[in-house]
């Protein structure tokens, strides 16, 4: 990877079609300098051996942290990224996109953000689906919570 991506939490993946991917959170300095900070990806490119310029996933226009990506490759060949998104309403949801055909669905809400979800894990479930993970509340009230998406948009 190139020494100058900033940021934290990578996750790596391999796609269904042997392609490797690295998912990171962009520098949370991006909000101090009035950006918000993204979910950012690379792709291993097998014939030279070098990583692609780092894109910037879709995230939802009134996210302005977005944070702790997981991914997993569907069986269906999909790739399926979860990420823990903040509001300035101080909204803590978990968020996803999918990869079909080349191109990242626009994000989805996957949880209401009336109790923080924060941390989420992902494992495909065998089937077009998969399994998320996450920590869900605050404090004495923080319990583990799973989640089922059977159909990624």
């Amino acid at each position: 990877m190139d020494d100058g991506e900033y940021g934290g939490y990578p996750c790596p993946v391999n796609d269904g079609e042997g392609g490797r991917w690295i998912f990171w959170e962009s520098s949370s300095v991006d909000v101090l300098e009035g950006d918000m900070q993204k979910i950012r990806c690379s792709m291993l490119d097998p014939a030279s051996g070098t990583w692609s310029p780092s894109l910037s996933l879709p995230v939802p226009a009134d996210v302005y942290l977005s944070q702790t990506p997981c991914a997993a490759s569907l069986p269906d060949g999909r790739m399926l990224v979860v990420w823990s998104g903040r509001t300035r309403a101080d909204d803590w949801a978990l968020y996803y996109t999918c990869r079909e055909n080349g191109k990242w669905s626009d994000p989805v809400k996957l949880t209401t953000g009336s109790e923080p979800a924060r941390a989420p894990g992902i494992v495909a479930d065998g089937e077009k689906g998969a399994w998320i993970t996450c920590h869900y509340g605050a404090g004495k009230n923080m319990k583990v919570r799973v989640i089922r998406i059977s159909q990624p948009q």
